[in-house]
């Protein structure tokens, strides 16, 4: 009864997989025929939601994966790139008023929030009414960004970067390659052996 249940579990996991590249395949089909660049093996495991059509501003390596509940908010004039090998887990957004870029082998985690947008704050006038300001964010490559960060307009993450859970990157963070960061603003804590 094992052996037959074990053969079931590895069938349906074949079919899943099967289904996210055919998700993908269509995905793919949906962005280029909005004039967005996709490499091959897309793999989407859930439709993302686009705030806004894509208008060719949507970059994607290949191999890239798109996970649950996905939100892209990629303006007209913006770009977003996405590097080879990506994962995007779950429940995130990422929005582009300028330029998100995210380097090959990155992934981000589960809850987190990539905004390089902020809006203004002076007590002159409503919020609402005030400019949002864009500052590009830069990700490297090999680059975790773990449950639940927070990544700010203007921040750069250099390669091989670890960002624990629940973390504020902002434009004052400075990384080195292969840091260890955590923290709300991040601090260093150690390097990757």
């Amino acid at each position: 009864m094992s052996a037959i249940l074990n053969n079931m579990a590895a069938t349906e996991h074949q079919l899943r997989k099967a289904l996210w590249m055919m998700r993908g395949w269509l995905l793919r089909c949906y962005l280029r025929l909005h004039g967005c660049r996709v490499g091959n093996k897309l793999k989407c495991k859930q439709w993302p939601t686009f705030r806004q059509v894509p208008n060719g501003n949507i970059r994607l390596g290949s191999s890239v994966t798109i996970g649950y509940r996905i939100s892209l908010d990629v303006g007209r004039e913006a770009i977003l790139e996405i590097g080879n090998h990506v994962n995007l887990v779950q429940d995130l957004l990422i929005s582009s008023g300028v330029q998100v870029v995210i380097g090959d082998y990155s992934g981000i985690g589960e809850y987190s929030s990539i905004r390089d947008g902020d809006h203004g704050y002076s007590s002159h006038s409503r919020i609402h009414d005030q400019v949002t300001t864009h500052d590009p964010i830069i990700i490297g490559s090999d680059v975790q960004i773990s449950r639940g960060c927070l990544v700010t307009s203007g921040s750069r993450i250099d390669d091989g970067v670890i960002v624990g859970a629940g973390s504020v990157v902002t434009s004052r963070t400075k990384t080195i390659a292969n840091g260890i960061y955590i923290g709300q603003p991040v601090k260093m804590i150690g390097k990757r052996p």
